[in-house]
């Protein structure tokens, strides 16, 4: 296969060829390269054939008038001659298990020659290599010290942060830090009022009521 890969990149192709695959039925006597099982379930089919399930030994029952498989059944296995038995329960089940299509061996591009893998790398692949690369070495510098162009802006941070902290802590005020201070004295501000008005006040105890003194009373002239 020839393209022009300065329009349309060599993974791009690879995605394409093998992305268009074509449903085929089993054969008698070809070699079965992937496992095939028939799910359980009704299959559709009248009472009367249950007779070509029995001799393949599979599980079924009637259930509404159909064939209905009580378990998953295996057809077809990896590396095992597919006989007329297998063909014919897929037929009966309308099953096409296998499929061709066309695989990418190689590629032929500027003069190198790519295997299948090599193929398949995308820039978005490259990228994020490149990137757990880079991730790596700086990790290594900042922790051996060792200054290089990746870690010396994380050291310039980390730094800052540093001093940042420190005159935080003793309220120490300089220019990078004064927008931060700032906002520390807001938020020290506006949790005055919310603590004061989280305060309870104390509940006034009941007063009881007080009992008359018992005594004389001025009865007045009342027996005047």
């Amino acid at each position: 296969m020839f393209t022009n890969t300065s329009k349309t990149p060599i993974y791009k192709i690879k995605e394409i060829v093998e992305s268009n695959k074509v449903a085929a039925p089993a054969k008698v006597g070809m070699i079965s390269y992937m496992d095939v099982f028939v799910p359980a379930g009704p299959t559709g089919m009248e009472p009367a054939q249950i007779s070509f399930f029995h001799a393949l030994n599979i599980s079924t029952k009637i259930n509404k008038g159909q064939i209905e498989i009580t378990k998953d059944y295996q057809v077809c296995a990896v590396g095992r001659k597919i006989g007329s038995s297998e063909v014919a329960l897929l037929q009966k089940m309308n099953t096409k298990p296998f499929s061709y299509q066309m695989n990418v061996v190689a590629a032929y591009d500027d003069g190198s020659i790519l295997d299948a893998a090599t193929c398949k790398i995308s820039p978005d692949d490259i990228l994020g290599l490149f990137q757990k690369g880079v991730k790596n070495l700086t990790a290594v510098c900042l922790q051996t010290g060792y200054a290089t162009q990746l870690s010396v802006a994380h050291s310039i941070q980390n730094a800052f942060r540093n001093l940042a902290a420190i005159g935080l802590q003793i309220d120490y005020k300089f220019a990078q830090i004064a927008n931060a201070q700032a906002q520390v004295a807001v938020a020290a501000n506006n949790s005055k009022p919310a603590e004061t008005g989280k305060a309870k006040e104390e509940p006034k105890a009941k007063e009881e009521p007080k009992e008359e003194e018992e005594g004389d009373f001025d009865m007045g002239d009342l027996f005047g």
